[in-house]
């Protein structure tokens, strides 16, 4: 190689030791460059994981903690169940009522003179009702305990218009409205994070009153099954 009108022999240029670290000190820097851009692209994607295993063990050990605050209550709750479906049912539970306000007349030794249905239903805040208008008559004293029979069933009865005349020297006439209620399920469950929330000394107080009521003596209706009928024509 001429350089400056010389010639340089190339191998005279590099010293031998540093030819020979040249090709290891390339690999190197290759390496961990490779390394770098490996680890830059990777760390982010791992977090990510971490992070994602981190919240999948806090929600199993929030459902196992779920799962032994239910195993606990479970019992006393599902004997709860019932009770409050009974109470306010997710359907309208009008034949359920008239029903029961025929056994409790019977009962309490009162003659229904008039049954009506209001089947306008009103809404507020999720909770439906129906009211159903009754007159019956009998004693005075078997008229109270009757109204204090309906209040005290189940679904919840609210009694208003109450209105009682003397119609005989022993036997009075009582009109008045029956108020039940009804509401749907909740269908949304709550996120797998909340926490169950025990119930409250008040609320507790109200589930005894409520297993108190009287229950209808039915709340389905079976079908009916094939039976012969002797005469076609009747």
């Amino acid at each position: 190689m001429l350089i400056f009108g010389k010639e340089i022999n190339q191998n005279s240029i590099l010293n031998p030791n540093i030819r020979v670290m040249i090709i290891p000190s390339l690999s190197l820097i290759i390496i961990i460059t490779l390394f770098i851009v490996v680890v830059k692209t990777s760390i982010p994607k791992i977090s990510e994981q971490m992070n994602l295993v981190k919240n999948t063990d806090e929600n199993v050990s929030k459902l196992n903690q779920k799962l032994d605050i239910l195993r606990e209550v479970k019992d006393k709750v599902l004997g709860y169940a019932d009770t409050s479906l009974l109470a306010v049912p997710d359907e309208n539970p009008i034949l359920w009522k008239m029903a029961q306000l025929k056994s409790i007349t019977s009962e309490n030794e009162m003659h229904l003179l008039s049954r009506s249905v209001d089947v306008k239903e009103t809404q507020g805040g999720g909770i439906n009702d129906v009211e159903v208008i009754i007159a019956a008559s009998g004693s005075l004293a078997k008229a109270m305990d009757y109204i204090k029979a309906v209040q005290n069933s189940s679904p919840i009865s609210n009694i208003e218009s109450v209105s009682i005349k003397r119609i005989s020297e022993n036997d009075v006439e009582v009109h008045f409205t029956v108020k039940t209620f009804h509401s749907r399920l909740p269908t949304k469950l709550p996120k797998i994070s909340e926490p169950i929330k025990n119930l409250t000394s008040k609320e507790q107080d109200l589930l005894e009153d409520l297993s108190k009521l009287k229950a209808p003596e039915f709340t389905m209706l079976e079908p009916n099954g094939p039976f012969d009928r002797l005469d076609p024509f009747n």
